[in-house]
């Protein structure tokens, strides 16, 4: 038996070569009168006289190779091939399941790292919008646990029990996602001191093998700071416009105006979208000092 375990076979070559070759058993009535077993000689000593082999199957790719031997010479048995080429195929399916397992396994450990570890708001849910799960950031916004969540439809939840027509925006959504369209809009979450947070939320589904809609996965990311800033700009720029000085801000790498306020328009007579095409250059040259057209950044 050493010397099986020692030999390299190719396809074609020797029972197990056959075998792979062909994809069918194969049964040898004595293998030391068969042209193309290599082993003859080493097996024939320890009375290895018939044999049979016969493939394991994923689909149609053989996988493996199992071979048995007698001591006695053996005619063929048809029937004892016809079963061990459907035992290979069982034992096909079996494998083809263990490595889908590990796969799935492996797949759901990484979606663990990435759902249970994310900043932002994650959760998983039926096409009927029945909550499944919710990680620690969706859970910890709205000092929940997950036994508070679970079995609630998601516009239902307590991220929306603060306002009904978001939560009917959110079921419109769902309808949608279910639909096999991924589904973004702006919406806010109430969170545990009362405060209104502002949240992009994404509504993507997950889809079988035959591109059948199985799971939802709701996504929200906080962005009331970006919104906070957004304000505080325009009431700032809105500040600036009752200001009767110009005013400008720009870029400091083009020079560009990225802001010019109202008192800059009366001053300067130029409209807003004039003044945002050019650079502070190009006023000082115009009212101020004659320059080239090079000077002003122009051909």
């Amino acid at each position: 038996m050493a010397d099986t375990e020692r030999t390299e076979f190719h396809p074609g070559e020797g029972l197990p070569g056959r075998v792979y070759a062909t994809g069918k058993a194969q049964w040898i009535e004595d293998v030391t009168r068969d042209d193309n077993f290599p082993r003859a000689n080493s097996l024939s000593a320890v009375s290895v006289r018939g044999a049979f082999a016969f493939p394991v199957q994923i689909r149609d790719e053989v996988v493996a190779v199992l071979e048995f031997f007698s001591s006695e010479i053996q005619a063929p048995n048809q029937s004892v091939l016809d079963m061990a080429e459907e035992a290979g195929k069982q034992l096909g399916y079996v494998i083809e399941r263990k490595r889908i397992e590990r796969a799935m396994e492996e797949s759901e450990r990484k979606f663990r790292g990435i759902f249970d570890y994310s900043s932002q708001l994650m959760g998983l849910v039926t096409t009927d919008g029945t909550i499944i799960q919710f990680n620690e950031a969706a859970l910890s916004m709205i000092g929940k646990v997950q036994e508070d969540v679970l079995g609630q439809r998601l516009w239902e939840s307590p991220w929306w029990r603060h306002s009904k027509r978001e939560a009917l925006e959110v079921k419109a959504a769902l309808e949608k996602a279910v639909s096999g369209k991924s589904v973004r809009f702006e919406t806010t979450h109430m969170d545990k001191e009362g405060r209104v947070r502002d949240i992009d939320f994404v509504l993507p589904p997950i889809t079988d093998h035959d591109d059948r809609v199985i799971y939802l996965i709701p996504e929200g990311r906080d962005i009331t700071d970006r919104k906070d800033a957004e304000e505080a700009l325009r009431q700032f720029k809105g500040t600036l416009d009752q200001i009767h000085d110009a005013v400008f801000i720009f870029d400091p790498d083009t020079f560009a105006f990225t802001y010019v306020n109202q008192g800059a328009l009366l001053q300067l007579g130029y409209s807003r979208e004039e003044l945002l095409s050019i650079t502070p250059l190009n006023i000082f040259c115009q009212h101020l000092w004659p320059c080239s057209g090079t000077d002003q950044g122009t051909s």
